[in-house]
């Protein structure tokens, strides 16, 4: 992978968690517990994936 693609990963992974992250918590408000964990995880996880793609560049 170049590193071209893998900032583009890196920005679409965390301009995504930004957003359901954002979701989850204006879920938490409105008092829907299962909804707001269920976003939180998909969350972290597209977090994750941006940690994962600038870890490629390093190697």
């Amino acid at each position: 992978m170049n590193f071209h693609n893998i900032i583009v990963q890196v920005i679409l992974c965390w301009g995504l968690a930004a957003y359901i992250l954002t979701y989850a918590f204006k879920q938490r408000q409105k008092g829907r517990k299962k909804v707001f964990v269920w976003y939180l995880v998909v969350g972290i996880i597209l977090v994750f994936g941006g940690i994962e793609a600038l870890y490629q560049t390093l190697h």
